[in-house]
């Protein structure tokens, strides 16, 4: 259980850095 817990946490935290990462991208294409 724990260990699900802490994948989907690092998962979670994956996602939000690719969003970032596709924010900053947006910015400097325009």
């Amino acid at each position: 259980e724990l260990h699900r817990e802490i994948a989907l946490q690092a998962s979670a935290e994956k996602m939000s850095i690719n969003d970032w990462a596709i924010e900053a991208f947006e910015k400097a294409v325009q």
